[in-house]
Parts: structure tokens; C-alpha cells; sequence
């Protein structure tokens, strides 16, 4: 009996404090790159926590469960983290939401031409309208080019390329273009 009567005083000598929660987002401005981060106050010490992420409206499938407080690798949305700690087998849980905002802007660019006069004298100028450019490359063509900074590819013959324009972000975007020559007038 006095067992007994020791492992219950323990048991209840043990409180389990309400915890809670505040949320930091770290807005997507690359694909994937989206996170938040849990602070937890009040936590009992020593006590394992279960971070749990939703993506909302959905509040039953979770989309990460783990035992650190950093959510990476997300998408913009609208959350919901679930926080649990339990202690002696009572649970106590914290839940927040938050939105992770898309803020970034995919490449677009179209392409303009000098035309071929004699041989190897077309130009071609990447112009962007969208997005964040970093590097430039024929990567097929009659002639290929390396990467560079320069959105203007000098000393081309006529036919058809594919001009590559990776983003700050790694994103690569393609497009194809036909460089013809100068017609003469007659």
C-alpha cells in the first residue's frame, strides 16, 4: 500500500503547465521555400513535443508531423500547426494558423531579333517582363552558347533556338526561336 501511495503523490506532484504558441512565416519567394517556425511557452520541462502542420481547409490529414519547430519545404497557403506535449499520459495542446504568402514571380521574357544580312550577323535579345533573371544560354541552336549575364546573344546564323533564362530562384525557362534573314527589296 505505501508503494501504491508514493506513486500517486508523484504522479500528481508532477503539473503540467497550458502551453502555448506564437507562429513566425517566412513568405514562398521561390518555389518550395515557404516555412514556419513554432515558439512554445509554458512547456513542462523534460516533456517531448509533436508538432503537427495542416494545410487548410483540410484539418484531419497532416501534411508534416515532427518533433522539431520548423516547417520547411512549403508551398503558400493557409496553415494550421497543432502543438502537443504529453505528460503522464494527459495531452495538452496549443493550435495557431497562419498563411504563408507566394510572393514570387516566375520568368517571362520574349525574344526579338536582328535579322542574318550575311552568314553570322543575326542578334538575339532576351527581353524579361517578369521575374528576376540571372543568367542567359543558347542551349540549342545552329550555335550554343555558354551561360552569361548578357540578355543579348551577337554573331548568330539563321535557325532555330532555344534560349534558357534561369531565375534567382534556379528555375529554368525555355523558349524556342526562329532567327530568319533579311529579305531584300526588289
Amino acid at each position: 500500500m505505501k508503494k501504491l501511495i508514493i506513486l500517486m503523490v508523484l504522479w500528481i506532484s508532477i503539473p503540467m503547465n497550458a502551453i502555448t504558441i506564437q507562429l513566425n512565416a517566412s513568405n514562398e519567394s521561390c518555389p518550395f521555400n515557404g516555412s514556419i517556425t513554432v515558439s512554445v511557452s509554458n512547456q513542462t520541462t523534460g516533456t517531448p513535443i509533436t508538432y503537427e502542420l495542416f494545410l487548410l481547409p483540410n484539418t484531419t490529414t497532416t501534411v508534416q508531423t515532427q518533433q522539431t519547430n520548423v516547417f520547411s519545404a512549403l508551398v503558400a497557403g493557409n496553415y494550421r500547426v497543432k502543438v502537443t506535449q504529453v505528460v503522464n499520459g494527459v495531452s495538452n495542446t496549443a493550435t495557431e494558423d497562419i498563411t504563408i504568402v507566394g510572393v514570387y514571380v516566375p520568368v517571362n521574357f520574349s525574344v526579338t531579333e536582328v535579322k542574318v544580312k550575311c552568314g553570322m550577323d543575326g542578334v538575339l535579345t532576351v527581353n524579361v517582363s517578369a521575374g528576376v533573371p540571372v543568367s542567359y544560354q543558347i542551349i540549342s541552336g545552329p550555335v550554343t552558347t555558354g551561360i552569361q549575364t548578357s540578355n543579348v546573344f551577337n554573331n548568330l546564323p539563321v535557325g532555330q533556338y532555344n534560349i534558357k533564362v534561369l531565375d534567382n530562384c534556379g528555375q529554368a525557362f525555355v523558349q524556342t526561336f526562329t532567327l530568319v534573314n533579311i529579305i531584300p527589296s526588289v
